[in-house]
């Protein structure tokens, strides 16, 4: 990889019983601001910051991979050739077009002149200063309140904050370099081929709290996009005064771009203008899901015992002999944990040719050969004749678009980076379980245990 300027290494502040820093800021001219605003789950303080960011930024740490090229970034996740008709709008960018962005005073002056000056570049995008106006319902014990939300114009009417069910992508905006997550390595080696291992490839993520806390944050983000929608990867990004970083999440990893220096140069518009032309399978979307047909979803509500207005989705799971199971499922949200996961989904479905209840499972697994899929397992115990053990309909990798496939594990060629290669699979069962906490007498509870305990031993002997 090429490297490009290295940022300003300013070390960590330490700070005052009040939370103040003791160092000057990013610029001279920006103030240090002191109030109780601050005192809130996103401070970058970390004495004031929600221990669950701390744990995601943690998690995070080791499934970073970059710094990116940008043209490298653009003509692999967002190729001009894959979005039909593409016209750039960033052919008319000029220099300095975000420098009102980069003079005010402090952080919050810098959402609306960025979305004002972004604008031209994504036609088919509304921007919305939601850092006031969070959303409650991410998952989260707190609010996810990013600075700026982007969704498409398709959505309608427009949400006035944050909606993890509807957003496209969060812009996020810090001024003080220590929390600045990322940095330029001193030395970057690339291989020379694909496949060959970079040596002495230095980790670029930032080991104080503060930067911790910070990748914490912007997971946090990602996490409730990914685990809110259907997608199989998103994108965000990151500013740092005059800086920025395009990030993609999925769930293997993240890949973050080297600094762009957005003012004075065009490749932050050129993404934005390749985004809000691009397909819904570039952006991220699961195009393998849909939503059900209108009398299908009202069958499956029916079967399912769900209330009239349940959105209803459909999918096909993989099946024996080039044969794949239809089925119409609400949605299931993933407990929000970080980006970087299995990202299980489970729910009961109405399989549409059985006409049938099932147990659907969606989820991305480690790739090895030397793992057994689920499937696999419970064909094995069918086939020792295990009892208690319920039945693998069908079951099998997803087929996504080759845009949509994890991408983390193939960039990650440095020793620190830990990325695991997963792949996208469900399955459906015929017996849709229930929580051990819901049977009706202690008999049934004994009964559950029972089965389990003979079935695994059965299983041990066997």
């Amino acid at each position: 990889m090429t490297t490009s300027p290295v940022l300003d290494q300013l070390p960590a502040p330490a700070t005052t019983g009040n939370g103040t820093p003791t160092t000057r800021p990013w610029r001279p001219t920006t103030p240090i601001r002191k109030s109780s605003q601050l005192e809130r789950q996103f401070s970058t303080l970390t004495c004031y910051r929600d221990p669950t960011l701390n744990a995601i930024g943690d998690q995070i740490t080791g499934c970073v991979v970059g710094p990116m090229p940008i043209a490298d970034f653009l003509d692999t996740f967002l190729p001009a050739s894959l979005i039909p008709c593409y016209q750039t709008t960033a052919s008319c960018f000029q220099a300095g077009a975000f420098k009102q962005c980069i003079d005010t005073k402090d952080e919050l002056g810098m959402y609306k002149p960025f979305i004002t000056n972004m604008q031209p570049f994504s036609q088919h995008l509304h921007f919305v200063d939601s850092h006031a106006e969070g959303d409650l319902e991410s998952g989260y014990t707190f609010t996810i309140k990013p600075d700026i939300s982007v969704y498409s114009d398709t959505v309608t009417p427009c949400p006035p904050g944050c909606n993890s069910d509807l957003i496209e992508m969060h812009v996020e905006f810090k001024r003080y370099n220590w929390d600045n997550p990322f940095f330029l390595p001193k030395s970057l080696k690339s291989p020379e081929q694909p496949g060959q291992e970079a040596q002495e490839v230095e980790p670029f993520v930032g080991s104080t709290p503060n930067k911790i806390n910070m990748l914490g944050q912007i997971g946090a983000y990602a996490a409730a996009q990914l685990g809110s929608q259907f997608h199989m990867h998103c994108f965000s990004i990151f500013i740092m005064y005059d800086v920025a970083c395009i990030i993609r999440w999925d769930r293997e990893g993240t890949i973050v771009t080297e600094p762009i220096y957005y003012n004075t140069k065009p490749e932050l518009a050129e993404f934005f203008s390749r985004f809000s032309q691009a397909s819904p399978a570039l952006r991220g979307v699961d195009t393998t899901v849909s939503l059900a047909p209108t009398w299908e979803a009202a069958l499956a509500m029916d079967k399912l015992e769900l209330p009239s207005l349940t959105p209803m989705f459909m999918t096909s799971i993989p099946g024996v002999r080039g044969s794949s199971t239809t089925i119409i499922f609400p949605r299931c949200d993933v407990s929000p944990t970080t980006p970087a996961c299995r990202g299980t989904r489970t729910t009961p479905a109405y399989d549409l040719a059985g006409d049938r209840v099932v147990f659907f499972k969606d989820s991305w697994c480690i790739k090895a050969d030397d793992i057994l899929s689920e499937g696999q397992i419970y064909a094995e115990l069918k086939a020792q004749n295990v009892p208690h053990v319920p039945i693998c309909l069908a079951c099998g990798d997803v087929d996504s678009l080759p845009v949509q496939r994890l991408q983390t594990s193939r960039f990650s060629m440095a020793d620190w980076a830990s990325i695991t290669a997963h792949i996208h699979y469900r399955h459906l069962l015929d017996i849709v379980g229930k929580s051990l906490t819901s049977f009706s007498c202690t008999h049934e509870l004994v009964q559950v245990v029972h089965d389990a305990v003979v079935g695994e031993s059965i299983h041990a002997l066997s």
